[in-house]
C-alpha cells in the first residue's frame, strides 16, 4: 500500500470513464520527453523519471500514477498534466498545483460505482435464491420422508449458480 497521486482528466480521478488518458497518449509523452524512460520490466507503461528508480510513473485504467512522490516529482507530474490537459490529484481527490500544498475540493461527492445492469442482475439472482430456498423447504416439508435433507438446498444452490452464469454469459 502507499499513497498514490494521479494525473487525470477527471474531476475525481476514480470517475474517469469519459475522460481517459489513453495508453497511446502516455507513450507519446514518454517518447518526446528525454527525462522519461520506459521500463517495461515492471509493466508495459512503467516509466522512470531522470533514470532514478525511486522516481517512477505508470499508466493504468486511464490515469497516470505514482506512489509517495516528493515535491520534485509532483512538479514533474504537474508539467506533464499541463501538456495533456489534465490535473494532478491525490487519492482523496485533492488537487496539486505545481508541487505546492494540495487544494481540497469542497462538497466532494461520495464515490459510488454502480452498474444498472449488474444491480438488476443481482436483484434477479436474489429472487432466484429465494425461490430455490422456498422450493427446497417445500420439497422437504411435503415429502414422505420428514427427515431434513440438505441435498435439496445444495441442488438448489447449484441450479442458482448455473442460472447466474447463464444470465451473465448472455449479457456479454
Amino acid at each position: 500500500m502507499g499513497y498514490n497521486l494521479y494525473i487525470t482528466r477527471a474531476k475525481y480521478w476514480a470517475e474517469n470513464v469519459n475522460c481517459y488518458i489513453t495508453a497511446r497518449e502516455w507513450l507519446e509523452v514518454v517518447e518526446k520527453d528525454p527525462s522519461l524512460t520506459l521500463n517495461t520490466e515492471n509493466g508495459l507503461y512503467h516509466t522512470l523519471w531522470s533514470g532514478e528508480e525511486n522516481y517512477w510513473l505508470d499508466w493504468f485504467d486511464g490515469n497516470i500514477y505514482t506512489k509517495y512522490p516528493d515535491e520534485n516529482l509532483i512538479k514533474k507530474m504537474h508539467e506533464i498534466a499541463q501538456d495533456i490537459g489534465a490535473q494532478v490529484h491525490g487519492e482523496d481527490d485533492e488537487v496539486y498545483i505545481s508541487g505546492q500544498e494540495p487544494h481540497y475540493p469542497e462538497n466532494k461527492p461520495e464515490i459510488v460505482i454502480t452498474n444498472p445492469k449488474k444491480e438488476k442482475l443481482m436483484k434477479v439472482c436474489d429472487l432466484l435464491f429465494i425461490i430455490v430456498a422456498v422450493i427446497s423447504y417445500l420439497s422437504v416439508e411435503f415429502s414422505d420422508n420428514k427427515s431434513f435433507d440438505y441435498r435439496h438446498i445444495i441442488i438448489g444452490i447449484c441450479v442458482l449458480g448455473l442460472l447466474t452464469i447463464f444470465i451473465l454469459e448472455r449479457k456479454k
